[in-house]
């Protein structure tokens, strides 16, 4: 392409291809000769120098460019894209340092641009960070200075606590959350199952506005992992009744409790279930068999 046709958009786009192919020392020589870069070239950059494992790097760009680039407004997605990148390699101080170098309200812009200001993304991102790490009293410190928080925020922070099975601000930061979405109904019925709290499990499980595979999966598997297997037979039944598929998930659950109380006639049913709808799951076929055989034998030693 000659030179003078060239312009931001066909820079970027070979700046990106270099980096799609790991092509970094070329990506970066291409990027030092733009005659003038937007907020997209630096993006572009950072992501590729990150997806190549070059976070170092990728932070030294954006602190030697980040006020270089013409039409700022999306220069943010440059700080959030590096932000995560550190936490998912555990690297959540100097997450926090380029956290704290973007402005809260637009006000406090760099060079006054009222478009570079955190936002959902950026907030999101390094509470994500804090529970990765599971800092989560840091992640609730950033959470609480949010003015206005998305479904992410919400997840994020409640799944932390679930996964630190804390179970009691789980649920009080739930029942602050408006219209919870349906994955975290789904993440306090499985957390308080596998704390062997059923009781409560159920009470979400029968709350919950609308269920879906996994809402039914995770009740039927908490009964069976907590040796409850009436209730488990029972939302098996249920679940069908309600006309919901089961998937591999909830045969696998079914199975182990047919096992565990010997019954022949389930067994069998779980048997002629997964062979009807040619699942393609050897395991669990070989499962369905060893419970009927298991369940036969009892039955034939009992009459003998």
């Amino acid at each position: 392409m000659p030179e003078s046709e060239r312009n931001v958009v066909s820079w970027n786009a070979m700046i990106s291809g270099f980096l799609q192919n790991g092509d970094v020392a070329r990506a970066m020589e291409f990027f030092e000769k733009m005659p003038e870069r937007d907020s997209a070239s630096l993006s572009a950059l950072v992501a590729g120098l990150i997806k190549n494992g070059e976070l170092d790097e990728a932070g030294k760009i954006l602190v030697k460019f980040g006020n270089r680039c013409d039409g700022r407004e999306d220069l943010v997605h440059a700080y959030n894209t590096l932000i995560a990148g550190y936490g998912q390699r555990g690297r959540v101080d100097e997450a926090r340092r380029l956290f704290d170098r973007i402005p809260v309200c637009s006000e406090q812009g760099e060079d006054g641009n009222e478009n570079f200001r955190r936002n959902f993304v950026s907030w999101n991102s390094m509470i994500m960070c804090y529970v990765k790490a599971g800092d989560i009293v840091s992640a609730r410190e950033i959470f609480d200075q949010m003015v206005e928080r998305d479904s992410f925020s919400w997840n994020t922070m409640i799944s932390g606590y679930v996964h630190l099975s804390n179970m009691e601000e789980a649920s009080n930061l739930f029942g602050e959350m408006p219209n919870p979405d349906t994955h975290l109904w789904n993440t306090m019925i499985s957390g308080y199952a596998q704390m062997g709290n059923l009781e409560l499990a159920r009470d979400f499980f029968e709350r919950m506005p609308q269920k879906n595979l996994v809402s039914w999966n995770s009740m039927i598997a908490g009964c069976e992992r907590n040796e409850d297997y009436k209730g488990a037979i029972e939302l098996f039944s249920q679940m069908q009744a309600e006309v919901e598929k089961p998937d591999r998930h909830t045969l696998s659950s079914v199975l182990s409790v047919s096992t565990q109380i010997l019954d022949l006639h389930l067994g069998m049913q779980i048997h002629q279930l997964v062979t009807k709808k040619c699942y393609n799951l050897p395991v669990i076929v070989s499962y369905a068999s060893t419970a009927c055989g298991k369940a036969q034998g009892t039955k034939i030693g009992l009459i003998s």
